[in-house]
């Protein structure tokens, strides 16, 4: 019988300014959690009393996180819109700069034009000038004195007539000239206005541009303060699904274990039905098989049964998640005559697989199973003295950090590792050898390390560098209660939730087209071929006979 003692009174003063607490209730749970000497039937209305307040804050906070995303995602919305109003008020100060360089250049154009017409004009002038001087000289002259030149007078009628002629052009040449200028002189002024104009609107898009990111600032004061309230509320919410999982797990371990009755599991076997089409009495068969409808959890404890280096490893990380204290106190199956043991629950789930159905990932690489990526030693040959290479000081890293340390001072040592597999390394991996022995050395009936990593030692550096490290729960990731719809992690303890994750697990192995094959992999994995996993079969269809009459016996 698993016992919870919780530092809960510390705890209950925390609360959101947004979510009153009940302070008299908090302390009541408190008491009753850290009680363990009232009899377990004394204490189980005043724990589901505990768990259904608690889950109701963890249900009320959720709510209002998902209002604070809602409202955060809103501002970044609106900021992206700012954002776009900024740029778009840029690009027309840019284009309203790049009209007024060219109204400037075209000024510039006409005023030299102006000053070229004005040199023609003052040319056409002095022209005239000398064609006035000319005429005049010519009519001071007179008749009389044409006569008495040689100059005959025809010519003298003729010359004169060209001079007057040429004069008029003259005139008129520099009247246009002028006229011209004039206009010119005119659509500069205009074009001067024009880009005053210009410039005014400039002047108005800059001060449009302030006031937007005047706002654009705003904004991000507000998008600060939602992120530190959202944040105060994931906070808030990991204390409360904290609490809320001691008390369910609390009140499971005091009276939801053991067997369940026949009614209850075929509710949750048509609930499962519904969601995944598995057939109810091939899931009670399975689940019968496993662990006789729950009655059956296993004697066994996970350092002892279960595989070192891939399920040790995680076991704790599930039983912290849950809410438990101590992993040694849950029950697992016992390792059998062959393989490990270690399976959880009625639907004995072992750690690594549960995990991917479950909502727990590496944190390192996001995923629930090893990657090529993840692993220490990438490559297939044995590792030894004289090896070398990114492997070899990636082992070394790894030996560093599992405390068989390769070196205390220089190469090889916690910082200083090198791509040579010396002497060192080799003692080093003997000793792990040693350490996981029952994984490594004794299925090949050694007693000793070999120092070399051959792909027993191999598999197990990978499964420890990876299960072993740093893990965390996603709910978005927890298949199983995305199908239940549940308010906390899903528990492979849990009879719903272990009928669910059977469910599943058939579902993806091909349950719905064969039952028996997808039975003999439920079993066995990858050698769901053998005898015993047709034998399993076998059992389990018989099981589902059974129910099968039982169920039509209750539709009557």
């Amino acid at each position: 019988m698993l016992y919870v003692t919780v530092l809960f009174v510390a705890l209950a003063v925390h609360t959101v300014p947004y979510i009153e607490a009940d302070t008299s209730m908090e302390a009541k749970c408190a008491e009753i959690l850290a009680d363990e000497t009232t009899r377990p039937g004394e204490l189980k209305r005043e724990m589901e009393k505990c768990q259904e307040y608690m889950e109701h804050r963890v249900k009320v906070g959720e709510e209002k996180l998902n209002q604070q995303q809602a409202d955060r995602l809103n501002t970044e919305q609106e900021i992206a819109v700012i954002d776009k109003e900024i740029n778009r008020v840029l690009s027309n100060i840019q284009t309203i700069d790049d009209i007024i360089g060219d109204l400037g250049e075209e000024i510039i154009d006409k005023e030299t034009a102006v000053e070229g017409l004005g040199e023609k004009v003052e040319d056409r002038k002095l022209f005239l000038t000398t064609l006035f001087r000319n005429l005049n000289e010519t009519e001071q002259r007179g008749f009389v004195s044409l006569l008495l030149s040689n100059t005959t007078l025809s010519s003298y009628f003729f010359e004169e007539n060209e001079y007057r002629s040429l004069r008029k052009v003259t005139e008129e040449s520099v009247n246009d000239i002028n006229g011209l200028r004039h206009r010119i002189a005119a659509s500069i002024e205009e074009l001067r206005e024009k880009k005053d104009e210009q410039g005014r609107i400039r002047q108005h898009q800059e001060v449009s541009a302030q006031r937007v990111q005047e706002k654009r600032e705003e904004k991000d004061q507000v998008l600060k303060g939602q992120i530190a309230e959202e944040n105060d509320t994931k906070e808030y919410l990991e204390e409360y699904r904290e609490r809320a999982a001691k008390i369910r797990n609390r009140l499971f371990d005091l009276f939801g274990g053991g067997a369940i009755s026949f009614e209850q599991a075929l509710t949750y076997a048509n609930e499962v039905h519904a969601a995944t089409g598995i057939r109810p009495a091939f899931l009670l068969g399975v689940i019968k098989h496993e662990s006789d409808l729950g009655k059956n959890v296993g004697t066994g404890t996970y350092q002892k049964d279960m595989h070192p280096t891939r399920d040790q490893p995680l076991f704790p990380k599930i039983v912290k998640l849950l809410g438990y204290d101590d992993p040694n106190e849950l029950r697992v199956s016992a390792r059998p005559g062959f393989g490990w043991g270690g399976a959880m629950g009625p639907a004995q789930f072992i750690p690594s697989t549960w995990v991917c159905y479950g909502g727990m990932v590496n944190r390192e690489t996001g995923t629930c199973s090893m990657t090529s990526t993840s692993r220490v030693i990438r490559g297939n040959t044995t590792l030894q003295i004289g090896s070398s290479g990114s492997d070899v000081k990636r082992l070394q890293r790894f030996l560093n950090r599992q405390g068989f340390t390769v070196a205390s001072i220089g190469p090889g040592s916690p910082g200083n590792e090198t791509g040579t597999y010396g002497s060192a390394v080799a003692q080093a991996v003997t000793r792990f050898q040693e350490r996981y022995a029952s994984r490594i050395l004794r299925p090949y009936n050694l007693t000793r390390g070999t120092g070399q990593v051959g792909p027993s030692t191999r598999s197990a550096v990978n499964q420890i560098n990876f299960y072993d490290g740093s893990w965390e729960y996603r709910r978005d990731k927890d298949i199983v209660r995305r199908h239940t719809g549940g308010n906390r992690p899903s528990n492979p303890w849990n009879p719903r939730d272990a009928f669910f994750v059977s469910g599943i697990y058939l579902t993806e192995l091909g349950a719905l087209k064969n039952e028996c094959t997808a039975s003999r992999r439920y079993y066995a994995g990858s050698n769901w071929q053998s005898r015993v996993a047709r034998l399993y079969c076998d059992g389990v269809l018989a099981k589902a006979r059974d129910f099968e009459k039982d169920i039509a016996f209750l539709r009557r």
